[in-house]
């Protein structure tokens, strides 16, 4: 026995008596103390303790000096300690007596007692105890179980159904007892959960699957199952608990309509965009053809070329329908493609890009887009005069996290020294600052053999 017992009593000879019969009949001694007031003090520095180790029994005398029997037993039951207590009385009192039942003891034993009469009272009343931290402790389970908002069932391994509680019958229409020793497979809607593959696993988590109501209709929820063994591995149950998602799945449905909506609304603009600035860049075009001037007809080429550089943003955005951002490998070809289409020593001309996997969000694309449009525009009107053969090396490469790195390299004639482009007098290089510090960039020009420029910049996500 692991029992311990403490001895409330002020009178020595008893208190060594029933120690004796204790230790005899295979209890332990917890303590002993000859007052309510100690006994009080003992148990609550106990608690605290770190073990928590308190006494299974108290035996207490009724007639204690000070703080009688009872009223120690009602400040202990204040404090929240409940163990079982044998009353020890040397005579028979009616009005003591009738005030000790009202805290509920498990006997009442006349000193001395004898040792049979004493093992027989502590045996039964630790029994009773146990029996009722049982039903206290079933009572608690079953309150969680009806107050849980999420079905629960509990089926045996061939399927019949042992315990439901209120969620499941609020959910699926059932009473109780319609449900009760019926078989799972009437709520189970799909056959995507099978009992062999719950019984092999052990347990399922968060399977979606449906169950099906008492008026037919199908119940989405998200499923969890656990098999429950004794201590031999034999099935004593299998606990299955589902949450109901419908609101859940519908939210989904909304969301996912309002996302295609606004991606739609999304494209259209993007195409509009796009149409509105082919429409500019055509009556630029239509109008340079009524205008003489060379040198105003080449401010309104670069013009419509800038414009198609911005257009053809919207336009992979709105072919591709990701507007999170584009490829801009596949952009910086088709731009490279559409200027050298409009040189006429483009045959000579080779270009080369050293970009992979880098996609860039349109605040980003436009800018740079302008950037690399006017350094291509200058090296196909300045870098290789007379026809020469010449490359234009564009590289893209991220340096961190959220850091890149262009470097755009031509082996043409290079900068001439009469240009400055820290201060550069051209519009070209002055939107190219422009546009750097529109990326919160910085950038570095260098002209030997040919010219080279290095644009370091971050993108915030």
């Amino acid at each position: 026995m692991n029992e311990s017992i403490l001895i409330v009593e002020d009178e020595i000879a008893i208190v060594m008596m029933l120690k004796v019969m204790l230790q005899k009949t295979g209890f332990t001694i917890w303590d002993s103390t000859p007052s309510g007031e100690e006994a009080i003090e003992k148990i609550k520095l106990a608690a605290k303790g770190k073990n928590g180790n308190l006494p299974s029994l108290i035996l207490m005398d009724i007639h204690l000096t000070g703080m009688t029997g009872t009223q120690t037993v009602k400040v202990l039951h204040s404090e929240g300690f409940h163990m079982p207590v044998i009353f020890l009385t040397a005579y028979d009192d009616s009005d003591t007596r009738k005030e000790a039942v009202s805290t509920e003891p498990y006997a009442f034993l006349t000193k001395p007692p004898n040792e049979k009469e004493l093992k027989m009272a502590i045996e039964l009343a630790l029994q009773k105890e146990s029996k009722r931290v049982l039903e206290k402790d079933k009572y608690y389970v079953e309150s969680i179980i009806r107050s849980m908002i999420d079905t629960l069932i509990v089926i045996t391994h061939n399927g019949v159904i042992k315990t439901v509680n209120q969620a499941t019958c609020t959910l699926l229409g059932y009473k109780e007892s319609e449900l009760i020793e019926g078989h799972v497979s009437t709520i189970w809607h799909e056959k995507t959960i099978e009992l062999e593959e719950i019984i092999a696993k052990g347990s399922l988590r968060n399977i979606k699957m449906a169950y099906l109501s008492k008026t037919g209709k199908n119940i989405p929820v998200l499923f969890s199952a656990s098999v429950m063994r004794d201590n031999s591995g034999g099935i004593q149950g299998i606990v299955c608990v589902a949450r109901d998602i419908t609101e859940q799945i519908e939210m989904e449905h909304r969301l996912q309509e309002s996302l295609k909506q606004k991606e739609m609304l999304l494209s259209e603009i993007h195409h509009r965009v796009k149409n509105n600035m082919q429409v500019i860049s055509s009556l630029l075009g239509l109008h340079s053809l009524f205008i003489e001037d060379n040198v105003l007809s080449d401010i309104i080429d670069d013009s419509r070329k800038r414009i198609k550089s911005m257009a053809l943003i919207h336009e992979k955005l709105y072919s591709h329908k990701d507007f999170s951002g584009i490829d801009f490998k596949e952009y910086l070809e088709t731009l490279s493609g559409e200027l050298l289409k409009a040189c006429l020593s483009a045959d000579n001309i080779s270009m080369i890009f050293d970009i992979e996997g880098i996609f860039l969000g349109i605040d980003t694309a436009i800018p740079l887009g302008l950037i690399l449009n006017e350094l291509i525009t200058n090296s196909l009107k300045y870098a290789f005069p007379d026809n020469i053969k010449g490359t234009i090396h564009i590289t893209l490469n991220k340096q961190g996290e959220n850091d890149f790195e262009l470097i755009y390299k031509d082996n043409g004639v290079g900068i001439p020294d009469n240009i400055n482009p820290e201060k550069p007098k051209t519009l070209g290089l002055h939107l190219v600052r422009t546009f750097v510090r529109q990326l919160k960039g910085g950038m570095q020009v260098r002209s030997s053999e040919g010219t080279e420029f290095i644009i370091n910049f971050p993108v915030t996500t």
